[in-house]
Formats: C-alpha cells, structure tokens, sequence
C-alpha cells in the first residue's frame, strides 16, 4: 500500500480482520492450578493462542433470551475442548538428597532470570 494514506491503510486492515472468521479461548475452567501463575493470567494466556480450526464446521450458540436464562448445554458443534495436565514440580538436587533444585532452576522445565 504505497502512496497511500495511513488512515485509509489502517481503515483497510481493520476491516479486513474484522470480517475474517476466527476462533479463540473465551471459557477456562481451573480445577487444580499447582503454578506460580495465578487464574487469570494464565487464561488470559490461553486466549492468546491461535487456535487453527475452520469457523464454518461450527455453530454459533443461540443467543440467551433473559438474563436468568442459562447458556445452552455445550455441543460438539459449538465449541473445542482442551485438556492441559501439567504440574509444577521442584528439581531434583544437582548433587545432594533432601536438597531441591538451584537457584537458577528451582522447578522442573523452568529458566532462571
């Protein structure tokens, strides 16, 4: 988009991704967080990701109709589910028994500042 105006360029781009279909986390469900991240920074983190998944095999759900009405039961067609089974578990000692992980390493698969 040479020579023409940021604005209109901007104006373009914005309503390209918003008519471009995509799929994203809107729902995380914590039963057991073992982690240092808290809740909700490791949903928002979650809704970071890219999900690479065709919009057009899915449904939209319908809409509530009042506002005590629940959300429709969940159907294959209206949504994915991920399961993520990780634990957060100290290192072993480089050395000696009792003793946990380093300071560098204080916890398995983890990067020290």
């Amino acid at each position: 988009m040479i020579g023409i105006d940021a604005s209109i360029a901007n104006a373009f781009r914005r309503i390209l991704l918003a008519e471009v279909p995509t799929m994203a986390v809107e729902k995380v469900f914590v039963h057991n967080n073992t982690s240092l991240i808290q809740d909700e920074v490791l949903a928002h983190r979650l809704g970071l990701i890219p999900i690479k998944a065709d919009p057009r095999l899915f449904e939209f759900p319908p809409q509530r109709t009042e506002e005590g009405d629940k959300w429709p039961s969940s159907t294959p067609e209206h949504m994915l589910e991920f399961v993520l089974k990780v634990r957060c578990t100290h290192a072993p000692a480089p050395g000696g028994a009792g003793r946990r992980g380093t300071a560098a390493e204080p916890y398995v698969n983890s990067k020290g500042n």
